[in-house]
């Protein structure tokens, strides 16, 4: 994974929704289009852990667009996933940062 990227930079840690023992497989990983619906979850989570889930306009659309079909992306997703004990990965956080503009709820 490569990042070359210019400041400004505004970083927000969106969602974190389980904790991890020591022992547990863990990765970060650059978000892909595949996982707009995930990355949509994860803000919504934290739309309704802030009780401002009242305010969202967003949608998965909205991610799939300004994330991997926008040139260049509007924004950039870094997710934190486990293994589960069947094997698969599950994304449990993700850090969302955009380059030269913040986010700010109104």
């Amino acid at each position: 994974m490569n990042f070359d990227l210019q400041l400004p930079v505004s970083f927000y840690a969106l969602s974190v929704n389980m904790s991890c023992s020591g022992d547990t497989e863990w990765r970060i990983r650059e978000a892909e289009e595949a996982d707009s619906a995930t990355i949509f979850q994860l803000i919504m989570e934290l739309g309704a852990f802030e009780g401002l889930l009242h305010l969202h306009t967003i949608t998965e659309k909205d991610v799939r667009k300004d994330g991997f079909h926008s040139s260049p992306p509007l924004f950039y997703v870094l997710l934190y996933e486990i293994k589960s004990s069947a094997g698969q990965w599950q994304a449990i956080a993700q850090a969302l940062y955009t380059v030269g503009f913040s986010l700010k709820y109104v």
